[in-house]
């Protein structure tokens, strides 16, 4: 289950073995949730250390932060928090441009004042208080490389672009364990 099988496309750094996320510093990662209910279980072979975090709500991203990385960057000596790339100028937004999904999300891409917006629709609830409507749209930020920054708080807060087609639109979209596919 540890061995890798693929590469994430974000974070670059990150990959998938069997069920488990193969983080830096020889942690294991996996989480998931239902309605009303959300959790996250790190793993470290190296130290035979587990952590979980069981939430009866769906914001358990809001409080791995401070409950849960000084566990990790202990264990490993590493900081679990991303450095912020600088954000660059204007993008051409036409090959982000396009709606992309998977079972759970859709992602709808557009271009705004010499750059890109994006909203984010949950295809199905997921929690007792999903909001199935579509939001205004959301800047996204230019950070380079076809990476932008997203939906701040969420598995969503930087996203990256990848596969472009033979006309340069690109064919998915990525977060943080989350890939989906143009439409």
């Amino acid at each position: 289950m540890m061995r890798p099988t693929k590469r994430m496309i974000l974070p670059a750094d990150f990959e998938w073995g069997l069920g488990w996320m193969l983080l830096p510093g020889g942690l294991l990662h996996h989480g998931g949730g239902g309605p009303g209910v959300s959790c996250v279980l790190y793993a470290h072979p190296a130290s035979g250390r587990v952590v979980a975090l069981l939430t009866t709500c769906d914001k358990h991203m809001a409080l791995g932060p401070s409950m849960v990385d000084p566990l990790l960057e202990a264990w490993t000596g590493r900081s679990q928090r991303q450095p912020e790339p600088p954000v660059v100028a204007a993008v051409d937004p036409a090959p982000y441009v396009g709606v992309y999904e998977n079972v759970m999300l859709r992602f709808r891409v557009v271009a705004k004042d010499g750059g890109v917006a994006a909203t984010v629709t949950t295809k199905t609830l997921l929690y007792d208080n999903t909001v199935t409507t579509e939001p205004p749209p959301l800047e996204l930020q230019p950070l380079g490389n076809d990476e932008f920054k997203g939906m701040p708080g969420t598995h969503l807060d930087r996203i990256r672009f990848a596969e472009p087609d033979a006309s340069g639109r690109m064919q998915l979209l990525a977060g943080f364990g989350y890939v989906l596919t143009r439409r």
